[in-house]
């Protein structure tokens, strides 16, 4: 058919391939099994992409933290503790993604949420940093270079839709965190005030 193109036999293949694949997840629901780790499993390149750049990835991070209007507590904030925790999320994400228990999340995020409410940072502050991490991630990803056919645009897809997930939980933690320290702090104030 003219105007119409063929593709090579072996981009066919690998198109079907990918379809194929996509039918098997998605349609018939597999990753829905509720283990994260064989989830994990089909973005495992693009998780080890990240971990592997996780040093240029918190440093980016770390700039738009301390520029960025809407995070000015921020940007009186230890840029060595602030490139470490970012560091440490970015290099160690496919150990949180696959985890089968929230309880090292939770542990984490709640030990910032309070952290951050000692040092006074905002709570509005501190989630916008938490989804400013996540869009780091997301752009990333989108633009690694790495997607290369269907079954690496599924595997980006159920990425993202982790990631999501884990920063879904990250900010419910840090709020929950940056609360109990607001509520310790008042507690203690009101018990001074008493005295």
């Amino acid at each position: 058919m003219p105007g119409r193109k063929h593709l090579p036999s072996g981009d066919l293949s690998s198109l079907r391939a990918g379809l194929l694949f996509v039918f098997l997840f998605v349609i018939l629901g597999l990753t829905r099994s509720g283990d994260r780790r064989f989830e994990t499993m089909l973005s495992a390149r693009l998780v080890k992409a990240i971990e592997d750049n996780a040093e240029q990835l918190a440093l980016g991070l770390l700039d738009d933290l301390q520029t960025n209007p809407r995070t000015t507590s921020y940007h009186k904030l230890s840029r060595e503790e602030i490139r470490r925790r970012v560091y440490s999320v970015y290099r160690n994400l496919g150990n949180w993604l696959g985890r089968k228990s929230d309880d090292a999340i939770e542990a984490f995020y709640t030990h910032l949420g309070k952290t951050r409410c000692e040092e006074g940072v905002p709570l509005s502050q501190v989630v916008y940093s938490l989804i400013r991490t996540k869009n780091h991630l997301r752009e990333y990803i989108r633009t690694s270079g790495l997607i290369g056919s269907a079954v690496d645009l599924y595997q980006q897809q159920e990425l993202v839709l982790l990631l999501t997930n884990f920063f879904d939980l990250a900010i419910y933690y840090t709020a929950q965190g940056y609360e109990r320290q607001a509520a310790r702090s008042q507690q203690s104030a009101r018990a001074a005030v008493n005295i």
